[in-house]
C-alpha cells in the first residue's frame, strides 16, 4: 500500500478518504493507506489556530495574518518541528503497523500547500511524492521561491514528482498582495527551467475553481498524476 500522509486531517479527513475509497474503480490508483494528521482537540486547535503556528516555516518579521490581528513571530514557524515529528516518529510507526511502502508515500497539504512544499525543500528523503493546494508561496516576502531558486542553482533536485494546484478564482477572491495564481506560474516556470532536477511535475490553474472547492478535483487529478500506473511520465506546466 503507498502511504498518504495529510495535514489539516481533521478538517478535510471524512472528504479525502470517501474520495480515495472511489477512486481505485476501474484501476485508477493501487492500494493505499491514508493517514490524517490532525488535534486531539479540533475545536481548541481551530480557536488557537494551532495550523497556523505549526504549518509554516519561521519568519522573524511576522506581524500576523491580517492588520487586525497583530501577532509576534512566535506565534508562526513550528513546521520544522511538525516536520521531525513526521520523519522520526509517525512515519516510523505507521510502517511498523502497517504492509506501506515509503518508496511511494505522499505528503498531501490542502489547506498546508505551503508545508508540503516547504518539506520538499527542507527535507526531500521524508516523502517521495509531494501534494499542494493552494500553497501560500506568499509568505515571508515568497520565502519559498526565492530558497527554491537558490537551492536549484546549488544542485537541489527532489528525485519523484510534485503536483501544484491553485483554483482561478483566488487571486480576485484573496486579493491582489496573495497573488496566488501568479505565485503558481511563478513556481510552475521555475521548476520548468529545472526540468532535469525533477523527475516529474504539474504545477496548475484550475479553471472557475476557488480555495476551497478547489479539494476535490486537485485531490483526484494530483493522485492520478502522482501515483496512477497510467500517469504519463512526464512534466506539465
Amino acid at each position: 500500500m503507498i502511504p498518504i500522509y495529510a495535514t489539516d486531517g481533521g478538517g478535510i479527513f471524512g472528504l479525502f478518504s470517501t474520495l480515495t475509497r472511489y477512486m481505485p474503480w476501474g484501476g485508477e490508483l493501487p492500494p493505499r493507506l491514508v493517514i490524517g494528521i490532525g488535534y486531539e482537540n479540533e475545536q481548541e486547535a481551530y480557536d488557537k489556530d494551532y495550523r497556523g503556528y505549526d504549518q509554516p516555516p519561521p519568519d522573524p518579521n511576522w506581524t500576523g495574518w491580517s492588520d487586525e490581528e497583530r501577532e509576534n513571530s512566535e506565534s508562526v514557524g513550528n513546521a520544522p518541528a511538525l516536520r521531525t515529528f513526521l520523519k522520526n516518529t509517525l512515519c516510523p510507526l505507521i510502517e511498523e503497523r502497517f504492509d506501506v511502502g515509503s518508496s511511494n508515500s505522499v505528503l498531501y497539504g490542502p489547506l498546508g500547500g505551503l508545508f508540503a512544499l516547504d518539506t520538499m525543500l527542507k527535507a526531500p528523503d521524508a516523502s517521495r511524492n509531494i501534494l499542494a493546494l493552494s500553497p501560500s508561496i506568499w509568505f515571508a516576502d515568497r520565502q519559498f521561491l526565492r530558497t527554491l531558486e537558490e537551492r536549484l542553482e546549488d544542485a537541489f533536485d527532489f528525485p519523484e514528482a510534485i503536483a501544484v494546484y491553485v483554483g482561478e478564482r483566488e487571486e480576485r477572491i484573496a486579493g491582489a498582495s496573495a497573488r496566488m495564481t501568479s505565485n503558481l506560474l511563478d513556481l510552475g516556470r521555475l521548476v520548468a527551467e529545472h526540468r532535469s532536477r525533477f523527475e516529474r511535475a504539474t504545477a496548475r490553474v484550475l479553471p472557475n475553481e476557488s480555495h476551497h472547492t478547489i479539494l476535490a478535483s486537485a485531490l483526484s487529478q494530483g493522485l492520478q498524476f502522482l501515483i496512477s500506473p497510467e500517469s504519463k511520465r512526464g512534466e506539465t506546466f
